[in-house]
């Protein structure tokens, strides 16, 4: 569970909308904790989110899919350091699914040994 408390700047990425431009991830001030929602407030607004994750909490369930959500992070490093996290394991994952070679039977072994121990199934 991440630690939001009333006043603390947080980092908030917003979700790219399907035919937008790319946003602009802001700083932002919570201004209200709850027990299961914390919440930043933009254009005079409070935006709820869920503690626990920091994801944006809406009525309507579609608007997450849509891109209307938003993510918040502790810090802008925070931020960075999970978006690198991803686009790398998405990285990998085009690597193995594209791989056209065929890899030495100890290399398959050691892929095959670090999945397992991550309990990745296909």
């Amino acid at each position: 569970m991440k630690k939001f408390e009333k006043n603390t700047v947080v980092f908030v990425a917003p979700q790219k909308q399907r035919h937008g431009p790319v946003p602009v991830p802001y700083s932002a001030t919570v201004v209200r904790v709850g027990s299961i929602y914390g919440y930043i407030e933009k254009a005079g607004t409070e935006r709820p989110f869920y503690l626990w994750n920091g994801k944006s909490y809406h009525k309507d369930t579609n608007a997450r899919a849509n891109g209307f959500g938003f993510d918040v992070y502790a810090s802008e490093q925070e931020y960075l350091k999970e978006t690198h996290e991803r686009s790398e394991s998405y990285r990998l994952a085009k690597r193995l699914r594209h791989c056209q070679i065929n890899l030495p039977a100890e290399a398959v072994a050691a892929i095959h040994a670090v999945l397992d121990e991550h309990n990745v199934e296909s």
